[in-house]
């Protein structure tokens, strides 16, 4: 497998130029194709709104006949 140029590695002043300002242009897009990326996930999450009859652990959940309700008179006699 052939090594990549690195600037230091070359002796000619204008070839470490073109292989350094390479690497600045190639870790330049990298860096704006992640942000890109970042925003556009952001948007689409964002934009994203719930169904109305999606069924989730709130809307499939039953009430419960076992609970107390606050103005139930057997339990005032218990204060929390």
């Amino acid at each position: 497998m052939k090594e990549p140029l690195r600037p230091p590695m070359s002796k000619n002043k204008e070839k470490r130029s073109e292989i350094h300002a390479k690497l600045v242009r190639r870790s330049f897009r990298n860096m704006l194709s992640r942000k890109l990326t970042m925003l556009l996930l952001k948007e689409l999450s964002s934009s994203v709104k719930r169904e109305e009859g999606a069924e989730d652990l709130e809307n499939t959940r039953e009430v419960d006949e076992t609970t107390c309700k606050p103005d139930d008179e057997e339990v005032e006699f218990f204060e929390f």
